[in-house]
């Protein structure tokens, strides 16, 4: 990364000791000013929970494919008496802000776990507006400071400023070696100095210049060096100052990037400890306010718990298991949700369903920080869902020998692919309960479906059964009435395949050795996409269940125990066999 000379004898300590600095708190003063926030769990009086029911996944789709699954109700039906009301909790702004950057810091320590590829780039401006707003700003800045330089005799005073602050973000940029890199900054740019020089009408700004261009020079990257040699040849002053601090920015995001690589693997050895006792304390600090902030995951996982039968397994490890990993599949469901967070009305527009709130946000707040991502898998189930299904209904209908015809497969998965992938830029729930967006998408890909057979008669010179003439018409109307009937959430085709495509990662995340997984039937085109999803969500799960193994643990003995005893030591193994 760096082009220096400096001895790096100490990089072994000084790795260390950044791992601590990247994960150091930081303190926020804030002022005192209280907020009074309506509890989230206040209840109505007289209030009672009704049963709901909604679909389910059912290992007998192929069946029966009208089963439900029984939504789990609130047990408390209990009245809340009028009188003797706790008064109104209140939170200070100071501890929202505490909370507010505890997130953002366990957010970003899963973003680098979870993915390799993850950088920081510079933020564009999200809408015009804000970008001439910025324009304008920075235009009346070097505007003033042009003028201050310009008058008689020159005011350097914000100038000396602005190079005190290049001097400063030149030592931050230094390991703790680089002692010698860093005393000659200090001396060679030594604002008191600097300023005496100027009040007696001496500013050689030039020779600073170049000499923070030498020094970026030795600590940035090759990639720089373009950007470097145009500055060092700028002679007027306020251009040259810009292209400094343009070159400054943009090393501090090179600087960034390069430590988040380097201290990847530090990073990922501490992170589930440090996302668990920043977990811990967000817990400690809601129940001062009566706050549960896992109501949502023990509902998620009771659901899925009251959808298998259990009462004839005895093992408590693969209890556990079964209840955790039927919760992870639900998440990847797309054909019959069982989160409200994903429903819409069907008479409402697009526009009218992206402002409109959700019936209730019940995503497991376990699962927040990951939540894009998962939602990302499920995007996949989806495509390939409705692709292989499309697969399916095709190749039942024209038979040999275009079916055997790779060429032709690899094809018509690739134009289909894009249909569906400019049909998913929507909301990925609009597209998941809404009927006339799946219809238009299926009559876009029937058209395409007969399109390609028509093609492939005429090139590869076959028709039904191997005869060179074209499909019947009545055929292919049959074929695009089946295409868009897989829009409808009972159809069966689309159904089957969602379930083998769920039961094919569920196998993923349930192996616990690297034995290789079969290809469900129907799906063997697929078999790259499949093993893309069930890796990235293994990666995800493994994370997941290792972070918050305590509190899953003692939700799933909470709902177990009717049926199952777990002793305290029965908890504990299990935590430490989730952790694991």
């Amino acid at each position: 990364m760096s082009n220096s000379n400096e001895n790096d004898n100490n990089s072994s300590g000084s790795s260390k000791e950044s791992t601590g600095i990247f994960f150091m708190e930081t303190k926020n003063e804030n002022s005192e000013n209280e907020i009074e926030l309506n509890s989230k769990r206040e209840k109505n009086t007289n209030i009672h929970s009704n049963n709901e029911e909604q679909d389910g996944f059912n290992e007998n789709d192929d069946q029966n494919g009208d089963n439900k699954r029984q939504r789990p109700t609130n047990s408390n039906t209990n009245n809340v008496p009028v009188l003797g009301i706790s008064p109104p909790n209140f939170v200070s702004f100071e501890e929202i802000m505490k909370t507010a950057n505890d997130m953002g810091r366990m957010a970003l320590v899963n973003e680098i776990v979870l993915n390799k590829d993850f950088k920081l780039e510079k933020k564009d401006d999200e809408n015009a507006l804000e970008k001439a707003v910025r324009i304008n700003m920075q235009k009346a800045f070097w505007d003033i400071l042009s003028e201050q330089l310009n008058e008689s005799p020159p005011n350097y005073r914000q100038a000396i400023s602005l190079l005190c602050e290049i001097k400063e973000t030149l030592l931050m940029f230094l390991m703790p070696q680089h002692t010698q890199l860093k005393n000659e900054i200090n001396e060679i740019l030594d604002i008191d100095l600097i300023t005496q020089q100027a009040d007696n009408g001496i500013f050689e700004f030039q020779r600073f210049a170049q000499y923070v261009l030498s020094v970026c020079s030795r600590l940035c990257c090759p990639a720089r060096d373009e950007m470097i040699r145009k500055l060092t040849q700028t002679v007027e002053l306020i251009p040259l100052l810009k292209g400094i601090f343009e070159l400054l920015e943009t090393m501090r995001i090179d600087f960034a990037n390069f430590y988040i690589q380097h201290f990847r693997p530090h990073i990922q050895l501490a992170s589930v400890e440090y996302e668990r006792e920043k977990f811990k304390k967000l817990l400690q600090a809601s129940q001062k306010y009566n706050i549960d902030v896992l109501e949502f995951t023990s509902i998620w996982l009771k659901r899925n718990y009251q959808t298998l039968d259990l009462s004839q397994e005895t093992e408590l490890k693969i209890i556990f298991n079964k209840i955790l990993i039927s919760s992870y599949i639900d998440l990847l469901r797309c054909v019959s949700s069982s989160f409200n967070c994903y429903k819409i009305e069907e008479n409402l527009t697009d526009n009218e369903n992206n402002k409109k709130e959700p019936i209730e946000d019940d995503y497991p707040e376990s699962l927040l920080l990951i939540r894009a991502k998962i939602d990302a898998i499920r995007e996949k189930v989806f495509k390939v869902t409705l692709i292989s299904s499309i697969f399916v209904v095709t190749f039942a209908a024209i038979g040999e020998p275009l079916q055997s015809i790779q060429e032709f497969r690899l094809e018509l998965k690739k134009q289909l692919n894009i249909i569906i992938s400019s049909a998913v830029e929507k909301p990925l729930h609009l597209l998941y309960s809404k009927q006339c967006e799946l219809k238009s998408i299926m009559d876009n890909a029937a058209l395409q479906v007969n399109k390609s057979i028509e093609d492939a008669l005429k090139k590869y010179h076959v028709g039904p059964n191997g005869e060179p003439k074209p499909f019947d018409g009545k055929k292919l109307e049959s074929l695009k009435f089946q295409i868009n009937e897989l829009a409808m959430p009972t159809n069966r085709i689309r159904s089957v395949m969602e379930r083998r495509i769920l039961e094919f990662i569920e196998r993923a995340i349930s192996s616990s050795t690297a034995v290789p997984i079969q290809v469900p039937s129907g799906l063997s085109n697929f078999s790259t996409e499949l093993a893309q999803m069930a890796g990235e969500f293994t990666r995800l799960v493994a994370y997941n269940r290792a972070v918050y193994s305590p509190y899953y643990t003692k939700i799933i003995a909470e709902v177990a125990s009717p049926t199952h005893y777990i002793s305290p030591n029965d908890l504990k193994e299990m935590e430490k066999a989730l952790y694991n």
